[in-house]
């Protein structure tokens, strides 16, 4: 599992350098985080039906790292947005 782990941490990395945080911390509220992970977990699902051949499987199993790495940047975001802000921008402010 951590050959796993260390490839999603990998994925994770790259997004960051291509995305970076900026909208994740201010316009990425939770239901569009649950689009780009919908659209990004299904992208493989195009055309093919069981059995699926070699190349379906890899497409899928890419999917499925990325996806993975998606919901680590939703989940890092929240957590950034919290110890810097209290709060993310999407959530209600308790007094």
């Amino acid at each position: 599992m951590s050959d796993i782990l260390k490839e999603v941490s990998n994925k994770v990395i790259e997004n960051d350098g291509i995305w970076g945080h900026e909208s994740d911390d201010t316009k990425n509220d939770p239901f569009l985080w649950m689009g780009v992970i919908a659209r990004t977990s299904s992208s493989w699902m195009a055309g093919e039906y069981e059995p699926f051949s070699k190349e379906r499987v890899d497409a899928f199993r890419a999917a499925m790292l990325d996806t993975a790495a998606v919901a680590i940047a939703a989940i890092e975001s929240i957590d950034r947005q919290r110890e810097n802000n209290g709060v993310t921008f999407f959530e209600e402010e308790t007094t």
